[in-house]
């Protein structure tokens, strides 16, 4: 059995598997602190809105390669593709260590 695909239906396959790629990672990335919400944006950095008393949810937001993010009630975290992790906020009780 011999399958042809003809480059149109290949282009638009390729194109839709880039859109659901995207798609999926914009919308399943969200976090929400008790005064603030942290947004994974399709090109790896980090929205932020509310809050940010300690640190926790920047203005500008926070950039780099990440690949999901979670909220506490005053800390955030964020994890890298390269498996690091990014922790801003309150650490009064060592929930988010600086250096990750």
């Amino acid at each position: 059995l011999v399958v042809v695909h003809k480059p149109r239906r290949l282009a638009m396959v390729k194109e839709r598997d880039e859109l659901r790629k995207t798609t999926s990672r914009a919308n399943a990335n969200l976090a929400a602190g008790h005064d603030f919400s942290l947004a994974l944006r399709h090109d790896g950095n980090i929205a932020c809105w509310g809050l940010n008393d300690n640190g926790e949810a920047p203005p500008d937001g926070t950039q780099g390669d990440f690949i999901m993010v979670a909220a506490g009630v005053t800390h955030s975290l964020a994890l890298q593709r390269n498996g690091s992790i990014a922790c801003s906020g309150s650490n009064d009780e060592g929930q988010a260590p600086p250096d990750g």
